[in-house]
């Protein structure tokens, strides 16, 4: 009887003394040498300590060497508890549920997948954690769910409150902003890379602002960024093709770069390296940031990593600029409506960004972003052209194509496309298979929406020749291009009140004339600053 006492008052004390969690393992050697008994008869009191609820398991969830974790029988085995639990025993699926925890309950599957340093092909290949599976699990025992943005075709997971809750649709419109943010500087990135010699490949794969939510699937895993460099040091046959080396980017914009982001990417960079026989990978990884903890940062620097912060690249000035643009795509969600505050609050956040990016002699570093606002200009223009009895929406996604614009009325139906290039560029009218040309647009993405908005028996159900298309850029076309333009502006695709093309000069005339844009021209600056920033005369 005091031998029954004994190991059963050694286990109540031990867990009485907080938050004590141990694997099955663990609970066997702290038996084994606090009670001096052997190993088997240790696990037979530990399952003798269960049925009696002197402790509890973590059942159904099974941790390293798939074994249960033991704790006190009145700890509640909730979503918290588990991330404790994963911290210590699995830190695959610690990191993309602290992640859930961090960015308000919701997380992309992508940035999941990431934290969790899991391939997403050839799973059987490697002896990790397989996500899915454990998803799959958390949602079975209702500590998640999942959902999928149907327009968006994104699929989040989010904590199992948030089911049926009418917040779930502005939180996953929230966190699509902020990926699209940490998507918005990874073609500038790449631009100042290449310029600096870090990278030559002129085709490399990326994550994008119109679908933040992919990135590059490379090796099996998941990238903001891969690509590939010549840049391999001083070595024989330096720069030959079959020597380049593999950089990947972690790229994270909208909050601090964090210890699981860093575990996440340098876990996926060790799978890489060792996934072929013939000895170990070359990678460059790179880390660029806002911000960071001093403690992960000086990791970084033990690992020997490359890491680079967004203002050391762009300036200092770059953080404000972030929160302009974090509140500029606040803004574009709104409805606009003829001469209202939101017209004017978007085109002096514009303004003061452009302002920004001027003074600081990043203009031209920065020249997706720069394209990026002209796209909002552009947006406040056209809803302002059709003041009346319109639908207007921008990003709006027809799968698999994102357009910048589209206008709704009862008598047509206009698809926009908008290019923000300098005005030294010259737009090509190309074909249906290379983007950035005139023929892209009118021959690729054009006949696409026209088919989603004229299929019958649906929501829109146009007749075809209501389906009407207007490019607008602030560069040029080639001759070929105008050509090519002016007789589809012929043709029934131009829209009542607007050409189907516009560059930089008919672009200057139709801002500065349109009688549907005086109220814009009198409360607003926005000719100027496009005159300023787009639209100037060719020298």
């Amino acid at each position: 009887m005091d031998q029954e006492l004994s190991w059963e008052n050694t286990i109540k004390e031990h867990f009485s003394q907080g938050d004590i969690f141990l694997a099955a393992t663990e609970l066997v050697d702290f038996l084994s040498e606090k009670l001096n008994i052997s190993r088997v008869y240790a696990r037979q009191l530990i399952k003798r300590a269960v049925d009696k609820k002197l402790i509890k398991n973590s059942h159904p969830f099974k941790f390293r060497n798939n074994q249960y974790v033991y704790m006190a029988p009145n700890k509640h085995l909730d979503l918290d508890t588990l991330i404790q639990l994963s911290k210590e025993y699995k830190p695959s699926m610690y990191r993309p549920l602290a992640l859930l925890k961090r960015e308000g309950n919701i997380l992309s599957f992508y940035e999941a997948r990431k934290a969790a340093a899991t391939p997403v092909e050839n799973i059987e290949r490697y002896k990790l954690t397989k996500l899915d599976e454990e998803i799959k699990e958390l949602i079975t025992n209702d500590f998640l769910y999942s959902i999928k943005d149907e327009e968006r075709d994104i699929t989040y997971l989010a904590i199992k409150e948030l089911q049926d809750s009418p917040e779930i649709t502005r939180l996953m419109r929230l966190h699509y902003e902020k990926m699209r943010l940490d998507s918005m500087f990874i073609p500038d990135i790449l631009r100042w890379l290449r310029e600096h010699n870090f990278i030559d490949s002129e085709s490399p794969l990326y994550r994008r602002i119109d679908n933040p939510s992919i990135g590059a699937k490379h090796n099996d895993f998941l990238w903001d960024v891969c690509t590939y460099t010549n840049t391999t040091g001083f070595a024989i046959n330096v720069g030959k093709k079959e020597k380049q080396t593999l950089v990947v980017l972690d790229v994270l914009v909208h909050r601090e770069y964090l210890k699981v982001d860093l575990d996440g990417f340098y876990n996926r960079i060790q799978s890489v390296r060792n996934s072929t026989q013939s000895g170990v990978r070359k990678i460059l990884p790179i880390i660029f940031y806002v911000d960071i903890d001093e403690g992960v940062k000086k990791e970084i620097g033990r690992l020997n990593l490359l890491h680079f912060s967004l203002q050391s690249i762009f300036g200092r000035e770059v953080t404000e600029l972030i929160q302009r643009l974090d509140t500029l795509q606040k803004s574009l969600n709104k409805p606009i409506q003829h001469d209202d505050n939101n017209t004017i609050a978007i085109i002096e956040n514009v303004e003061k960004s452009l302002k920004l990016m001027d003074e600081t002699g990043h203009l031209d570093n920065l020249q997706n972003l720069k394209g990026d606002m002209f796209e909002s200009l552009m947006y406040v223009v056209i809803s302002n052209l059709f003041p009346q009895n319109s639908r207007i929406e921008h990003s709006k996604i027809l799968k698999p194509y994102e357009y910048d614009v589209i206008v709704q009325r009862h008598d047509e139906i206009i698809i926009f496309e908008l290019k923000g290039f300098k005005n030294t560029t010259i737009v090509n009218l190309g074909d249906n298979q290379t983007k950035n040309t005139v023929k892209w647009f009118f021959g690729k993405t054009l006949p696409h929406a026209k088919v989603k908005y004229t299929m019958p028996l649906t929501a829109f159900g146009y007749d075809k020749s209501k389906i009407k298309a207007c490019y607008i850029t602030s560069a040029n076309f080639s001759t070929e291009a105008t050509s090519w333009l002016e007789k589809t502006n012929e043709s029934k695709l131009k829209p009542k009140k607007l050409d189907c093309y516009y560059d930089r000069k008919k672009l200057l005339s139709l801002i500065k004339s349109d009688e549907n844009l005086e109220s814009m021209r009198a409360t607003t600056g926005f000719v100027s600053l496009l005159e300023k920033y787009y639209l100037k005369e060719l020298t």
